[in-house]
This record gives structure tokens, sequence and C-alpha cells, in this order.
């Protein structure tokens, strides 16, 4: 997340990438928060292009239509979030384009949405992809202002 008023999302992809020409040519994308239950299709969608595979075919994952953009939701996942490109940032000294997207629609699972109406990613054992490993996210520690709270 880049900013919450207005909700900017942002993501990014190395310039050769399938995904990246695509998100340039459309300007739309959808981040999809996947669940350990398809870390297999997780990560061979991130290990084979788009150019050659069919990966919904490949993994039988089920896209679904989005409401605002045109790249599918991801039924298995249960948090999709639709967004359009409202700025690209890329340095010289980056390997990669920064996409930063303006948040159309926010989908959840019924089952995942806490007290307050946002997604418990503790719920449905949400992953996590970072030094090449997958970590799962399994505790809320805090939330925040509980610092200050009284």
């Amino acid at each position: 997340m880049l900013s919450l008023n207005p909700l900017i999302v942002a993501v990014g992809f190395r310039s050769v990438t399938y995904t990246n020409k695509l998100i340039h040519a459309t300007k739309e994308f959808v981040v999809n928060l996947p669940k350990k239950e398809i870390l297999k299709q997780v990560d061979f969608c991130g290990c084979v292009s788009g150019r050659t595979a069919d990966k919904f075919a490949e993994t039988g994952l089920t896209p679904l239509p989005a409401k605002y953009v045109k790249p599918p939701l991801i039924k298995e996942c249960p948090v999709n979030i639709e967004c359009r490109v409202r700025d690209v940032i890329h340095y010289p000294y980056m390997d990669r384009d920064v996409f930063a997207g303006d948040t159309l629609a926010v989908h959840l699972d019924e089952e995942i949405i806490n007290e307050n109406g946002f997604a418990d990613l503790t719920k449905f054992k949400a992953i996590a992809f970072a030094s090449n490993c997958y970590f799962q996210i399994k505790d809320v520690i805090e939330c925040q202002n509980f610092s200050v709270k009284k």
C-alpha cells in the first residue's frame, strides 16, 4: 500500500516480463492475495511466463470476471484488489517498473472479514514472498495505534 486515502497499491515487475508488458498496455492490474493451500500454483505462476503457458489451464485456478478491469480475479484467492495504473515509477538503478494503482474495488471472501470490516490475513493462512522463500502469516501481533491507546 502506498496511500490509504486515496487507496493506492503498488506492484513491481521486471521490464522483460510479460506481466510488465500487459500492465503497460492495459493500464490495469489485479492484486490477488493467495492462501497456503494454493502455494504450488502460486509458485508455478511466478516461475512460468504467460507468454508460453496458459497459467489457468496449467494450474486449475479459476478466473473470475472483475467488476472494473479486464484482468481476472482468481476465485481461489480470498482477497482480490482491482487497480487502474496512476503512475509508473522507474529509476535507472531499478531492475523493474513499479506500478502505482488506484484501487477500484476490493473483493474479500466473507469468512475472512474481521469485526472492523478488514481482511484478517491469519484466517486464510496468507502467504508472503521474501528472500526467495514463502512465509505464512499466522499471528496478529498488534493493531495500529496500540502504542497510543489509553
